[in-house]
């Protein structure tokens, strides 16, 4: 993220980013069904505002339906799911992300999740179309990883903010895999040149 503060802002001076997004879809090989679980993360000096007057408090997380795969050589899953929010905060420290979690059901009956993306809300107004590439939390040690192969199961995060925060990211091994999830957002930027960034 490229800004240039100009000037000394005010403590008090604040900046909106309003963001009406979609997840559209995603290609992933890892299973026939599944479902988009989204998380918006922000920093401590964000806090959410009304979208329009008299909103109700927003979600910071949205969930999607069950999707089956399209017939077709891809391995495409169409939601179209809607959300939308809006933030304000006093300096760009924390700009907003979105944690992104494929999940399917499996012949137990619990979700598992196959795979993650990630991406911070654009800078820029305007429309942004986003494919994230998907990754898988692999086994740290070998002798997980021989527990994992012999039981069926992966390893998954507790907390899908996890993704979005620095706070022991380097305990975490990842690999990537085939796919992407693919996000449109409309995003809206109001007051950041007032606090003397150029953007």
């Amino acid at each position: 993220m490229a800004t240039h503060p100009r000037h000394e802002a005010s403590p008090t001076s604040t900046f909106d980013v309003i963001v009406h997004g979609v997840v559209e879809s995603a290609e992933c090989l890892e299973s026939d069904m599944l479902y988009a679980r989204t998380v918006l993360v922000k920093g401590a000096d964000w806090s959410f505002k009304p979208v329009t007057s008299g909103d109700s408090p927003q979600r910071s997380e949205v969930i999607t339906q069950m999707s089956e795969r399209l017939p077709g050589p891809s391995a495409v899953f169409v939601w179209n799911a809607p959300f939308e929010c809006a933030l304000r905060s006093t300096n760009v420290s924390g700009w907003p992300q979105i944690a992104v979690a494929l999940t399917t059901i499996n012949s137990n009956g619990t979700d598992t999740v196959v795979g993650y993306a990630r991406c911070h809300v654009p800078l820029h107004a305007g429309r942004h179309t986003l494919d994230l590439p998907l990754m898988q939390p692999v086994f740290s040690t070998p002798q997980h990883a021989l527990f994992g192969a012999l039981s069926g199961v992966k390893p998954e995060l507790r907390d899908l903010s996890f993704l979005c925060s620095t706070d022991d990211r380097i305990v975490m091994q990842s690999r990537r895999i085939p796919g992407y999830v693919r996000l449109t957002l409309s995003v809206f930027v109001v007051g950041l040149e007032h606090l003397g960034y150029d953007v």
